[in-house]
């Protein structure tokens, strides 16, 4: 049988920012006060544990303009209090820094590599931590 070819890290929106678990607390378009997100509109809440694939790292938390238009469905929103990186992900490899699933040779952060403090849209949490 055939083996798939891995999906480029451009296609999963692979990122690598160091020191973060990818939650939306740790986001630009969350509103801390009151556990909303720019993206979404007023109307609906978010955990400040929970992440999605248009996850942007910012140190600042300006108060960001209300954009809507988006759901949760539609960003891949999850919610996982330990946060989200590969290493607690089932496709990742660690021993050779791979993935299952995603070509670590693609274009995008950490060439020829896939680093245990990254993440991905392909994040699925480790069986054993749940």
């Amino acid at each position: 049988m055939a083996e798939t070819a891995k999906i480029p890290k451009s296609a999963v929106l692979y990122i690598h920012k160091k020191n973060t678990k990818y939650k939306c607390k740790d986001c630009l378009f969350a509103k801390q006060a009151a556990n909303k997100c720019a993206y979404y509109g007023p109307k609906i809440s978010i955990k400040p544990w929970g992440t999605c694939g248009l996850f942007i790292l910012t140190l600042t938390h300006p108060d960001m303009p209300w954009i809507g238009g988006y759901t949760k469905e539609n960003t891949g929103y999850v919610e996982e209090r330990e946060g989200y990186s590969c290493e607690r992900c089932e496709e990742f490899l660690s021993n050779v820094h791979d993935c299952k699933k995603v070509d670590k040779d693609s274009i995008g952060d950490d060439p020829g590599q896939i680093l245990a403090e990254a993440c991905c849209n392909r994040w699925k949490k480790i069986a054993a931590d749940e």
